[in-house]
């Protein structure tokens, strides 16, 4: 939502005040449907899912990584993690992100897997209870920096390699020829790019 979506809010605002920008989350399945049934004209896909169904259509927007964040001064920010003791500290799950699914699907090659302390619904929700625990939150690291940045958290080092992942969007075939979509579309593309560039 902070990446993209408060920002398309703000651009077309000015160049087509009558274009309406809401956000819902989604995932998998749930996410193909609402796109074939126009509950929502455009997904943003960071789960690296696998599309089968030939009425999606597929746009990369740009490669992203995974970041952990913490409150400030939280030990594990100060020096170099290992894999059993990242592993092993409390982690928050947001609903709406895979990143867990992410980090457990690298840490499986040493037999480890993230301890979930919490599972919320939002960022948000993840943010403040990191903001007053322990607990540590792993985002996408273009989401990441925007909240180091506004709530002084702390980056922790991840203990594995860098996991990329493609940020995607997502529409159903069925708007192909609508030019108002495309246009959009287009805007979407645009304002992804000076966001990669600014960062």
């Amino acid at each position: 939502d902070l990446i993209l979506v408060q920002p398309l809010r703000r651009r077309l605002e000015g160049l087509a005040p009558s274009v309406r920008v809401g956000w819902m989350p989604g995932q998998g399945e749930e996410t193909i449907e609402a796109l074939r049934q126009g509950r929502c004209h455009f997904a943003i896909d960071i789960e690296s899912m696998e599309l089968l169904a030939a009425d999606i259509r597929v746009l990369k927007l740009y490669d992203d990584k995974l970041a952990t964040v913490a409150r400030a001064g939280h030990p594990l920010s100060e020096q170099e993690v290992d894999a059993e003791s990242f592993a092993g500290s409390d982690h928050i799950a947001v609903s709406a992100l895979p990143t867990i699914e992410l980090l457990d699907r690298e840490l499986a090659a040493q037999r480890l897997m993230c301890t979930v302390a919490a599972q919320v619904p939002s960022v948000l929700a993840g943010l403040l209870l990191t903001l007053s625990s322990d607990a540590l939150l792993t985002l996408p690291a273009s989401l990441a920096l925007i909240l180091e940045k506004q709530f002084a958290l702390a980056r922790v080092k991840l203990p594995i390699e860098d996991i990329s992942f493609p940020v995607r969007l997502l529409w159903h075939s069925s708007h192909d020829r609508d030019e108002c979509h495309n246009w959009v579309r287009d805007e979407i593309a645009a304002l992804a790019r000076e966001t990669r560039r600014a960062a």
